[in-house]
């Protein structure tokens, strides 16, 4: 799972939450699974700019950006003020010229406008300030705004803020432009009013912008239209991240401290980045001088290294298996994984061993990346990974235990019943069990399982996905088979049909269901729509090109580039070659008749 910050150009009319909501729905889809995720420097609806997005572990940083510096641009409006300080409100006040504040005389500027320096600059460094009645101050667990909207007294106390710069970007009659530099908890609508309190006159802001949030640019933002095309669009990693903090290296005397918690003492101050061989650990910050350690890199949680076993101490419960079709036997042996001693984990290949024995490719349903994502979905915690290579494999059974184990601080394994391993497959269970006796490690082994008196296996189902028998291979994975992908163009004959359908690349490393027309659905933008599927070539169109074809029912937005994944849940018809574009139209609403079966 991902770590790390999004850099979120919010737009107006927007919530902060609801572009929480949104990116959710975005990575959730992506990544297949719940993504832990939440915002800091919340920006009211009407203004736009940097909201910067932490998800995954980065969200345990929350507290330490209490006290970042934020810069807004923002224009404040002298003549009149509103319930909520902005334009989004209610007048309550305004003075009898603001009306022909346009064909005033420069004079009367020039005279409301004589000490202007000095009354901007009077507003530098630490003050107290009272924010709005309209603001997400708390009340006895009620948000302010929403006692002001109730017609309730709102009463709250000063807050203390730091100024740090403004600078005045142009003054147009009644109307002044303004950058800021501020701490957080800054209101800049208080400041406008403020500023007109000292001015003689009632003030409102206009609009605002954030340029900036604890180090995060406003030129380095994206829209989320930009993170649905491209999920690493204005994604700063966990790991990045860190190298803009000071480093604290952990020493060979350091790392046996580190890896069981004991105390380690520096006078630095601040977060800071935590390092072992040039390799980030985490991020951390010497409280009364004691290292805590606040978040830890899982931006990539497939890894397995001699130093972290110093610093996994922990137990794991390890499930062994190359788990390429993640069946309902697989599923069975990772839910067994938390009822064990130790933290969930899994150890597998990051490619098929009969692939590398045999020399000759073999497809698999998933990528390796879709693979661990499913892990993590399931409840794994840790995958750790080799790649196959002659020496591992020429390992004997005890000596590929005795190499887990070594690396591994294992409380128990999980596997299933025919699980073996060794040099040319010679461990079994038999073995598995001695060993795991003479060691004190606990043992589970999960029995075979069958569907409709067939006993599940990866080459069963994939034996069904090509032959199109697609209720089978759902039976036998637990769940309904799915291809995820980017949308790309296509053709354009299914849009002039009035059949507009959204296109994707099928993976050559990957199985391929056969040629044919499924009912099923299609998930995008966090929201799912039934579909009809078109897999294989279009020999209508006299085009023998292999893709996925979705028309995605009652859905008429514009998603290319988008990330979709597109659910199979049963197969309709062969691949036909119609006479004429009207057979094909005909027939496709003939297909759309299985959703009112």
């Amino acid at each position: 799972m991902i770590s790390g910050f999004y850099n979120i150009l919010k737009p107006t009319g927007f919530t902060s939450s609801d572009a929480v909501v949104k990116l959710r729905g975005i990575l959730n889809s992506a990544y297949r699974t719940k993504v832990k995720i939440g915002h800091f420097g919340t920006l009211d609806p009407g203004g736009s700019g940097v909201l910067v997005v932490a998800v995954g572990n980065a969200t345990k940083l929350f507290d330490r950006f209490t006290t970042h510096t934020k810069i807004y641009r923002a224009e404040a409006v002298f003549g009149a003020t509103t319930d909520t300080l902005d334009s989004y409100g209610e007048v309550l006040e305004k003075c009898d010229w603001y009306n022909q504040a346009e064909v005033m005389p420069d004079s009367f500027y020039n005279n409301l406008y004589c000490n202007i320096d000095n009354t901007i600059n009077s507003f530098l460094g630490k003050q107290k300030q009272l924010p709005p009645i309209y603001s997400s101050k708390s009340i006895n667990g009620v948000r302010a705004y929403d006692l002001a909207r109730n017609g309730e007294k709102v009463k709250l106390n000063e807050a203390d803020i730091e100024i740090f710069s403004i600078r005045i970007n142009r003054i147009v009659k009644n109307r002044i432009s303004f950058d800021i530099t501020c701490s957080s908890g800054t209101y800049i609508r208080s400041f406008v009013r403020d500023l007109g309190l000292k001015l003689g006159v009632p003030a409102f802001m206009s609009y605002i912008i954030r340029l900036e949030c604890a180090g995060f640019s406003i030129y380095d933002s994206v829209t989320l239209d930009e993170v649905s095309r491209n999920i690493n669009a204005g994604f700063t990693s966990l790991e990045e991240y860190s190298k803009r903090l000071p480093v604290f290296k952990i020493t060979e005397e350091l790392k046996n401290d580190y890896a069981v918690g004991n105390k380690i003492y520096s006078d630095l101050v601040g977060l800071i980045r935590v390092e072992y061989n040039e390799r980030f650990l985490s991020i951390g910050e010497f409280i009364n001088r004691r290292l805590k350690v606040l978040c830890v890199n899982d931006t990539n949680p497939v890894r397995i290294s001699e130093f972290d076993k110093e610093i996994n101490k922990q137990k794991y419960s390890l499930a062994l298996g190359y788990f390429d079709t993640l069946h309902i036997g697989h599923l069975e042996i990772i839910r067994e994984l938390s009822k064990l001693n130790g933290i969930p984990s899994l150890f597998t290949f990051s490619k098929s061993l009969n692939e590398f024995i045999k020399g000759k490719s073999e497809r698999d349903l998933y990528s390796f990346r879709d693979r661990v994502n499913l892990f993590e979905k399931y409840g794994v915690k840790t995958v750790f990974v080799e790649e196959p290579n002659r020496d591992f494999l020429n390992l004997t059974p005890y000596e590929f235990l005795d190499y887990l184990t070594s690396k591994i601080n294992i409380g128990a394994f999980v596997c299933g019943y025919d699980y073996t391993f060794g040099v040319n497959a010679s461990g079994n269970i038999d073995i598995l069990k001695t060993y795991c006796e003479e060691r004190n490690i606990e043992l589970r082994v999960i029995d075979e399982k069958t569907v409709g008196g067939k006993k599940v296996s990866s080459t069963l189902i994939k034996e069904s996905l090509k032959n199109g028998d697609i209720l089978s291979a759902n039976a036998f994975l637990g769940r309904t088979y799915s291809v995820l992908g980017r949308v790309q163009k296509g053709r354009m004959e299914g849009r002039l049909m009035g059949f507009p359908t959204a296109n994707i690349s099928l993976d050559d490393m990957l199985i391929v269901p056969k040629y044919g027309v499924y009912k099923g659905r299609v998930r995008v933008q966090g929201k799912t729509y039934n579909s009809i599927i078109n897999i294989g070539t279009h020999p209508t169109f006299d085009d023998n090109k292999v893709n996925l074809e979705a028309y995605i029912i009652n859905f008429d937005k514009d998603i290319y580039g988008y990330l979709i994944e597109v659910f199979l849940d049963d197969y309709i018809r062969d691949i036909v070659k119609f006479n004429s574009i009207d057979e094909l139209k005909e027939q496709l609403k003939r297909d759309l008749g299985v959703f009112n079966e």
